[in-house]
């Protein structure tokens, strides 16, 4: 258990991706940055944040980590999706079989 937990700190997570072929700045990771800058939290809290490459690996190597790491109370993990033009709240991941090549 970290300090944060011991004194009833919300530890909130958000992660965003990194640069990936065409894309030179990711979306995700502008704003991940942007939600520590610019919003208003009502309560404190332990913000983390954390850059995923765009790869499988990554992804699958990394998050369990910080889960386990952090033991976050939120963690909000941002991403884009090619010819979105909104913000998606995606409720199920569909990642058992992949079917794109990864970006390495």
């Amino acid at each position: 258990m970290n300090s944060s937990q011991e004194s009833n700190i919300p530890i909130v997570l958000i992660t965003g991706f990194g640069s990936s072929g065409s894309i030179m700045v990711n979306s995700s990771w502008e704003i991940a940055k942007a939600l520590k800058i610019y919003l208003d939290w009502t309560r404190p809290i332990h913000l983390i944040l954390k850059q995923l490459e765009v790869t499988y690996d990554d992804v699958r190597t990394k998050i369990p980590d910080y889960w386990i790491k952090y033991n976050p109370t939120l963690v909000i993990h941002l991403g884009i999706a090619k010819g979105s033009k909104e913000i998606r709240l995606e409720r199920f991941a569909y990642n058992a079989d992949y079917c794109h090549a990864d970006s390495e």
